[in-house]
Formats: structure tokens, C-alpha cells, sequence
């Protein structure tokens, strides 16, 4: 019986913690909003798409540049890269901002990218946040 309860305390005192974490995370995310999305052929040392595009050639590197806002400690940052509707590249940074930031993802291709649709979704801890489409010709 002893056992029995010692099992069940054990139990409840890990759903307790599984939640908290949940909890927690929700709380990071909640605090990080992504205020923008842009996506060009190169960026500054500011983190910043200076020139924005949706349109890019072949052997063109594709750079996201994501402006967020908000305070937390920790909080992952994903840049989901798709075409044609399957995810080609993911790509994930923990960032702590402490209020306005910056952050910059980039992709490229060797042999060049296939004409066609393509996007970058944005999720904060795994939560989509937001995402840009554009096209190579």
C-alpha cells in the first residue's frame, strides 16, 4: 500500500513539474511577439534586411531578418524554411531579449534553388509566429 502511494505521489509531483515547464514556456512566449518579418539578399551588421525582396535568382543566399519585441530570460527563435510544402531546412537560436531585438537566419543552395514557391515560418518556442513568402525565378 506504502508503495502504492509513494507511486502516486511520485506521479503527481511529475505532472506538477511537466506543467510548470509548459506553463513556463507559455509565459517566455506570451512575452516575445515577432513585430516583423523580412526577407532579402543580404543583411548589415544590425541584423537588418536592407534592401527587402520576394523574388531571387538561383545561386541568390535567402536572409530573414526578424525584428521581435518583448522581455524574457530565454525563449527559442525558429526559422522553418518550405518548398513545395515540405520543410528543406530548420534552423533554431535561443535568444533573451530585453525588449527590442534582431535576429537573422539565412539559407543557400550550392546547386542553386528550383524555380518555384517558397516560405519561412517564424515560431516562437515552436508556436508560429508568423512567415514571409517569395519566389525564386
Amino acid at each position: 500500500m506504502r508503495r502504492s502511494l509513494a507511486l502516486v505521489a511520485a506521479l503527481v509531483a511529475l505532472a506538477a513539474c511537466s506543467r510548470g515547464r509548459a506553463e513556463s514556456r507559455t509565459a517566455a512566449t506570451a512575452s516575445v511577439q515577432v513585430a516583423a518579418i523580412d526577407i532579402g539578399r543580404a543583411v548589415g551588421l544590425d541584423k537588418r534586411v536592407a534592401e527587402p525582396a520576394r523574388s531571387f535568382a538561383p545561386g541568390d543566399t535567402i536572409y530573414a531578418s526578424v525584428a521581435t519585441e518583448g522581455k524574457t530570460s530565454l525563449v527559442s527563435l525558429t526559422a522553418r524554411w518550405r518548398h513545395a510544402g515540405a520543410t528543406f531546412h530548420e534552423e533554431t537560436q535561443m535568444i533573451a531579449p530585453d525588449g527590442a531585438a534582431q535576429s537573422e537566419f539565412h539559407v543557400s543552395k550550392p546547386g542553386g534553388w528550383s524555380a518555384g514557391s517558397y516560405e519561412v515560418e517564424i515560431l516562437v518556442d515552436g508556436i508560429p509566429a508568423g512567415r514571409r513568402d517569395f519566389s525564386v525565378d
